[in-house]
């Protein structure tokens, strides 16, 4: 119960968390495109009323013979205001260009007040209004604007309109908004409560399975796989279903494991046995020697050469023992080996033919990041080493430059003949993030990775480059890196040509 209450309580919170963060938003932007609107709609109403007041005005001036001064819009602005005020039927103010009173119902003019900031604007010829708010929870909108006639300034008309109405709808809006809001967030609450009961329900019951199946296995008996299925719901057609059948599918295999582990367990212990006495005869083997030396090394430091007979006698049977241990120890090297390491650099390897079957097998990785892999190589290419080994090498420094590129760069690799050092060469170039100098000093410590952040492929252990160089060395080649910041990286490998003689040639 414990666990379905523990589900549910989570479920439920997230889900409310998340309608709680979806109300603020839907609330907040709805606010916001309401005020929006209304300004467009303020802006719209007020920038139509300032062309007609300046048609108005220059209408008024050629009428009047005025020249286009302000001291002319000062004449003519108690008419002019009492016709745009008839007209508009708002109040309306005239000032001078700098911004004092011609005409208004203000006694005092403070341009750097709040609600006179449109006023000042209009002063630095801008167009600008004030939305303030009033008593009673009014909207009053204050609107200044420069009059130009015929490119002079001659002076500043200043509307100002109720727009308490406007301003309501948009409230009732948003109180509708957060209405509909609420009542969308309590329905999805109450379904969130019920489908969070309706999932706890069958995860309690695997959680029950859980636990009797770990109990099984930790007491070592075997469990009762009808009981087991009856605990569950393996019939359901949903994901929670699904879980039940893996689940089951998977106790099942582990039972199975746990079987195999037991017969390997017994095979374990016998194989420890043999090794114990393997072990035991070995070092038998190897003290019985070393015994032998000790003793007689002792005596001859102890008696010198007083004794010429003894002395030869205790030296054979150092050198014999010596030579017997050191047979010993020859065998046990050679049981541990898995194979003749000059056995395998005694082959005839064609590093052409070698890097264009890498290459093509490679290709398919290259593609599956997004890249392509051009080869080219030259013919007669031949070195001689370990097909395996080189191959071993040709992997990883081309799994190196997929991982490392960039997607959609292509990676160039080619096989040649330097004959400037009588070597054969084959190298990558890829494009990428690129290393730094301290990164190439460090690229063939073992371990070591130049750009962990950065490399698409998760799980790279750092040995490649290691083990290559290492490689490299046995087959008496160099390997280099040559590489920027933001630029290419290439990769070289050179290894000493292979002169055929007359009899190998004739072979071939």
């Amino acid at each position: 119960m414990r666990v379905r209450g523990t589900i549910r309580v989570k479920l439920v919170a997230g889900i409310f968390a998340i309608f709680v963060c979806a109300f603020l938003v839907i609330n907040y932007y709805s606010y916001r495109q309401i005020s929006l609107n209304n300004e467009n709609i303020i802006t719209e109403e007020l920038s139509s009323l300032r062309g007609t007041s300046t048609l108005y005005v220059r209408q008024a001036f050629v009428i009047n013979n005025r020249n286009n001064s302000p001291e002319d819009f000062r004449q003519s602005a108690e008419e002019i205001v009492a016709e745009l005020k008839g007209v508009s039927g708002i109040p309306v103010e005239a000032y001078t260009p700098e911004g004092a009173a011609i005409h208004s119902q203000r006694r005092q003019i403070d341009l750097q007040s709040p609600e006179m900031r449109d006023l000042l604007y209009a002063v630095q010829d801008k167009q600008a209004m004030t939305i303030t708010p009033t008593e009673n929870d009014g909207v009053m909108v204050y609107y200044s604007f420069p009059v130009v006639i015929e490119g002079n300034k001659v002076g500043i008309l200043r509307f100002s309109k109720d727009y308490t109405t406007l301003y309501e709808q948009g409230y009732q809006i948003s109180e509708a908004i957060l209405l509909v809001t609420v009542c969308v967030f309590l329905a999805a609450l109450v379904l969130a409560s019920l489908l969070a009961s309706n999932l706890a329900k069958p995860i309690v019951r695997l959680t029950r399975a859980t636990n009797k199946v770990t109990s099984w296995l930790t007491q070592d008996h075997e469990f009762d796989r009808a009981e087991l299925e009856k605990s569950i719901n393996t019939r359901r057609r949903d994901e929670v279903g699904e879980l039940s059948r893996n689940f089951y599918t998977m106790v099942t295999r582990i039972d199975q494991q746990i079987e195999i582990i037991r017969q390997d367990r017994d095979s374990i212990q016998e194989l420890y046995e043999h090794k114990k006495i393997f072990m035991d005869n070995v070092t038998h083997e190897l003290k019985t020697p070393l015994t032998a030396i000790l003793g007689y090394a002792e005596l001859i430091r102890d008696n010198g050469y007083s004794d010429p007979v003894f002395f030869d006698k205790a030296v054979q049977h150092i050198i014999h023992e010596s030579q017997r241990l050191h047979n010993m120890v020859v065998r046990l090297l050679e049981m541990s080996r898995s194979a003749s390491t000059a056995q395998e650099l005694q082959g005839r390897v064609d590093i052409g033919k070698l890097l264009a079957d890498v290459c093509e097998t490679m290709r398919f990785k290259a593609q599956r990041y997004e890249g392509k892999i051009e080869c080219r190589t030259e013919s007669g290419l031949i070195v001689r080493g370990s097909a395996e080994r080189l191959k071993e090498v040709m992997i990883n420094i081309l799994d190196n430059a997929i991982k490392y590129g960039q997607p959609g760069t292509e990676i160039q690799a080619a096989a040649f003949y330097l004959e400037a050092e009588d070597a054969v060469v084959f190298a990558t170039r890829n494009w990428g993030k690129g290393m730094t100098e301290k990164e190439i000093e460090r690229i063939f410590d073992p371990f070591y990775r130049a750009d962990k952040e950065h490399s698409r492929e998760m799980g790279s252990s750092g040995l490649g480059m290691s083990i290559s160089k290492q490689i490299v060395d046995e087959h008496g080649g160099r390997i280099a890196v040559q590489s920027s910041p933001g630029e290419t990286t290439v990769v070289s490998v050179m290894l000493p040509r292979l002169h055929q003689s007359g009899k190998e040639a004739g072979e071939k």
